[in-house]
């Protein structure tokens, strides 16, 4: 495995033995990665609004309808949020880990 010094990503196999590449680089992000992490907190949290509040239709592939909402919705927006920025963060670090090794 390289180290933090070496500048090419990783190769590491997925659980059928594919290789693919971590391109993260370890070290402070820069305006893309917390653009990139921006970007996946929002579209889970959009992503939990759905399952919280519609029956089907998440995605929104078609035009919603008053038939798609929950009559009582399950759940609560409470801790969604922080849930899904600590998911889009430990993404990285994840990630960071298996480049280490």
């Amino acid at each position: 495995m390289p180290v933090a010094s070496d500048p090419r990503p990783a190769v590491v196999q997925d659980h059928g033995g594919r290789p693919f590449r971590l391109d993260v680089v370890p070290g402070p992000l820069g305006p893309t990665g917390l653009t990139a992490i921006d970007a996946r907190w929002r579209a889970e949290n959009d992503l939990s609004v759905g399952q919280i509040v519609l029956l089907d239709n998440p995605l929104l592939r078609e035009p919603l309808s008053l038939g798609q909402m929950k009559p009582r919705p399950i759940g609560h927006w409470g801790t969604t949020p922080g849930l899904n920025f600590l998911s889009a963060r430990f993404r990285r670090a994840l990630r960071l880990q298996l480049i280490r090794g």
